[in-house]
C-alpha cells in the first residue's frame, strides 16, 4: 500500500491543469479532481455575505470501490465528498462526509449535491458536485486568495461499491495523499455546472506537491530503521559481544545510524514545511533528538580516549551511555507521535508500540545484565583484595617463631 502511495505521489506532483472553466489535478491519469469557484461566490468573499457555492468534480476508474476528496490539510474535521457507484446502473453515489481522527468519516459536514453529467460510462466514474457551504467551512475557511489551498485524496481499489445509501460503510483506504489547489487560478464564470464541457485543456501554473504519499512513509521507514534497528543493533553488539576490533564496529554501526537519522531529518523538515506542521510535537521533539545526537559521536571518542588511557569507567563514560540512552528513548516514543500525527492506522500504531517496546524491554535487559555482571565482578575483586590484604595484616603481627 505504501509503495503504491510512493508511486502516485510522484505522478501527482506533475499534472495540475486549467481546463476550460476548471483547475484540474490529477494523481494519475485517470484519477483527477477539478474546482471551479463561480463570479458570484468571489464577490460574496469580497463583502463578506452571499452565495459560498463551489463545484468540483471526481473522475476515476471503475476499478475503484470508492473515491474521495477532502476539504483539508488533515483527515480530522476535513469535508469529505466520497463516490462510489450506484445500486442503479450508470449511476453514482455522492458521500458529502466529515473526517475524524482514527475512524470512518461520518455522514454529514458539506452541503453537496451531484449535479447533470454525473455517472458511470464505460471504465470511467464521474461526479460533479455542487458544495453551497465549502467556501464558509468552519475551521478551514477556503481563502479564495490562496495560492496554496490543502487538499485530501483518497481511494479504495475493488468491485464497484454499488450502493445507494449515503452512509454505507466504507472499507478503509488503499492510497491516500494531499495536494494543492492555486486558487487565485481557479477560473469563475456564472455557469451552474461549469463541467458540461471541459474538454479545453491548457498549462496552469499550480502544481501539487503529492508529499503525503512519498516523503511521509520514506520519512517514517528511515526513522524506524534508525531507532528501531540501528541504534539499538550498535548497543547490543558493544554489550553482548566481545571480540577484536569491537569498539570501531560498534561506532560504525552508530555513525551509519546518525547519517539514516539526519537524512530523516531533511525529509521530516520538508514534511513539516509542506504541510505547516513543524510547530508540533512530533518535529519539535525529532528536530530536537537528531541535533542533539551529533554530540553522541564526539562524548564516545572521548570515553574511548580516556578509558584507554585509564582503564576504567571516567564521567565521559556516563555521559555518552546516559546521553544515547535518553536520546535513543526519546526516539522510540516520538515514532508513535509520527505515526498518530500523519493519521496511521491504529494495527499500525499497534506494530510499531510492540516492536519498538520488545526493543527497548530487551535493551533494557542487556543494560541490567551488565550492570549486574559489572557488580559480581567488581564483588570479586574487592573479595580479592581485602583477602590479600588480610594476609598482609596477618603477616604483619604474627612475630618472629618462638623456641623451645
Amino acid at each position: 500500500m505504501r509503495f503504491q502511495s510512493v508511486a502516485l505521489g510522484a505522478i501527482s506532483c506533475l499534472v495540475t491543469t486549467s481546463v476550460a472553466d476548471s483547475l484540474r489535478h490529477c494523481i494519475t491519469d485517470d484519477l483527477c479532481y477539478s474546482i471551479n469557484i463561480p463570479d458570484s461566490t468571489r464577490t460574496a468573499d469580497a463583502s463578506a455575505n452571499g452565495s459560498s457555492d463551489i463545484y468540483l468534480r471526481l473522475e476515476g476508474p471503475t476499478t475503484k470501490e470508492w473515491i474521495a476528496l477532502g476539504q483539508g490539510r488533515e483527515m480530522q474535521d476535513a469535508w469529505m465528498f466520497i463516490v462510489y457507484a450506484d445500486a442503479q446502473e450508470g449511476n453514482v453515489t455522492l458521500s458529502p462526509r466529515h473526517g475524524i481522527r482514527y475512524k470512518e468519516p461520518e455522514v454529514g459536514g458539506p452541503e453537496a449535491i451531484l449535479l447533470d453529467g454525473s455517472g458511470m460510462v464505460g471504465d470511467n466514474i464521474t461526479a460533479n458536485i455542487r458544495c453551497s457551504n465549502c467556501a464558509k467551512k468552519p475551521k478551514w475557511d477556503l481563502d479564495l486568495n490562496s495560492t496554496r489551498s490543502d487538499w485530501l485524496w483518497a481511494f479504495k481499489n475493488g468491485e464497484p461499491l454499488k450502493s445507494a445509501d449515503e452512509a454505507v460503510t466504507l472499507q478503509k483506504h488503499d492510497a491516500k495523499g494531499t495536494f494543492s489547489f492555486d486558487l487565485t487560478q481557479v477560473p469563475g464564470g456564472t455557469s451552474l455546472n461549469p463541467f458540461a464541457a471541459d474538454d479545453k485543456v491548457v498549462a496552469s501554473k499550480d502544481g501539487g506537491d503529492g508529499y503525503d504519499s512519498a516523503a511521509i512513509p520514506l520519512h517514517g521507514t528511515i526513522m524506524s530503521l534508525v531507532f528501531v534497528v540501528s541504534f539499538p543493533l550498535g548497543v547490543f553488539l558493544i554489550r553482548l559481544c566481545s571480540f577484536r576490533g569491537l569498539v570501531w564496529v560498534h561506532a560504525g554501526v552508530q555513525l551509519l545510524a546518525l547519517l539514516g537519522a539526519l537524512i530523516g531529518l531533511a525529509l521530516g523538515i520538508y514534511i513539516g514545511n509542506k504541510s505547516s506542521k513543524l510547530s508540533r510535537s512530533h518535529p519539535i521533539i525529532g528536530i530536537s533528538v537528531v541535533v542533539l545526537l551529533l554530540a553522541q559521536p564526539v562524548l564516545g571518542y572521548i570515553h574511548h580516549l580516556h578509558f584507554k588511557r585509564y582503564q576504567r569507567l571516567t564521567i565521559y563514560t556516563t555521559a555518552h551511555i546516559w546521553y544515547g540512552r535518553t536520546l535513543l528513548t526519546l526516539g522510540l516514543i516520538n515514532g508513535f507521535l509520527g505515526l498518530r500525527l500523519s493519521h496511521q492506522g491504529k494495527g499500525t500504531q499497534a506494530a510499531y508500540v510492540v516492536i519498538a517496546g520488545l526493543v527497548w524491554i530487551a535493551w533494557m535487559l542487556v543494560v541490567l545484565r551488565k550492570a549486574r555482571r559489572d557488580q559480581v565482578a567488581k564483588r570479586r575483586t574487592n573479595d580479592i583484595r581485602m583477602a590479600a590484604l588480610q594476609e598482609e595484616t596477618d603477616g604483619q603481627f604474627q612475630g618472629p617463631p618462638r623456641r623451645f
